[in-house]
C-alpha cells in the first residue's frame, strides 16, 4: 500500500518508539514527554545532568551533555535523534536552537549538541 506524507513520520515516530522500548498508544503525538516518563522520575535526574563547555568550529558551536546513568532506559538507541521537545523532557535545560546530532556510541548516556554559530 501507498503511504501518504502524512502517515511517514507517525510510522518513523513508532518505529523510534519500539527502538527505546515504549509501548506507544494509537493516538499522536508519540513524544517521550507524553508517553510517560514520570515527572518525579525526571525531576530526581535533573540535578545530576552534566553539561560540557561549548566548543566550536567554523560553522557550529557544539556541547555534548552527560545524562545519569539510569536514565539510559528512557533514551533513545543509538542512532535515534531527539526532538527539542523530547530532549527538553528528559531534563535537558539549554537555550534554544540546539539541535540533538549524535549520541556516543560507546555511552548512550552522552547526548551530542550543536547550533550555528552566532544563534
Amino acid at each position: 500500500t501507498h503511504l501518504s506524507v502524512h502517515e511517514k513520520p507517525t510510522i518513523l515516530k513508532l518505529q523510534f518508539l519500539y527502538l527505546i522500548g515504549l509501548r506507544a498508544a494509537r493516538h499522536p503525538p508519540y513524544t517521550l514527554h507524553t508517553m510517560g516518563i514520570p515527572n518525579d522520575v525526571v525531576a530526581a535526574f535533573r540535578d545530576r545532568i552534566k553539561y560540557s563547555d561549548k566548543y566550536q568550529d567554523e560553522t557550529h558551536v557544539y556541547r555534548h551533555v552527560i545524562m545519569p546513568r539510569e536514565m539510559k532506559r528512557h533514551l533513545p538507541a543509538a542512532g535515534v535523534l531527539m526532538s527539542e521537545t523530547e530532549w527538553r523532557a528528559l531534563g535537558v535545560q539549554q537555550s534554544r536552537g540546539w539541535t540533538h546530532y549524535m549520541t556516543h556510541r560507546p555511552e548512550r548516556n552522552v547526548l551530542c549538541f550543536k547550533r550555528p554559530v552566532g544563534v
